[in-house]
């Protein structure tokens, strides 16, 4: 299950959602973008690509514990195979086991 949200915060109005996916967007009495339909096509990921501000989302809402960086957020303990965030904790397991051993070469 998916939940497409638009971050009313962040909104601008500008309409670009609107045009390309209008069966999931509509404007609001203010004006701004609001979610009108739920299900996730080609043109909701394209709309949510093209908002200049980054206001619309789509979450997965069986990943919601996700922290990859396809998701927006710092540090990934998902098991989305879809994720490459195992990959980015080896790097960064790789970088600290070559700092140590730049470390040890300090010393001695």
């Amino acid at each position: 299950m998916t939940k497409l949200t638009v971050d009313q915060e962040k909104c601008i109005g500008c309409g670009a959602c609107v045009a390309i996916a209008p069966k999931n967007f509509d404007f609001n009495e203010e004006g701004y973008s609001t979610v009108i339909g739920e299900e996730i096509t080609d043109e909701t990921k394209e709309a949510e690509e093209a908002c200049p501000v980054f206001a619309i989302d789509i979450e997965d809402a069986e990943n919601e514990e996700c922290d990859c960086d396809e998701c927006h957020c710092d540090e990934c303990e998902c098991d989305d195979d879809e994720c490459d965030c195992d990959e980015d904790e080896d790097d960064e397991e790789d970088i600290d086991e070559e700092d140590d051993d730049i470390l040890e070469e300090d010393d001695n």
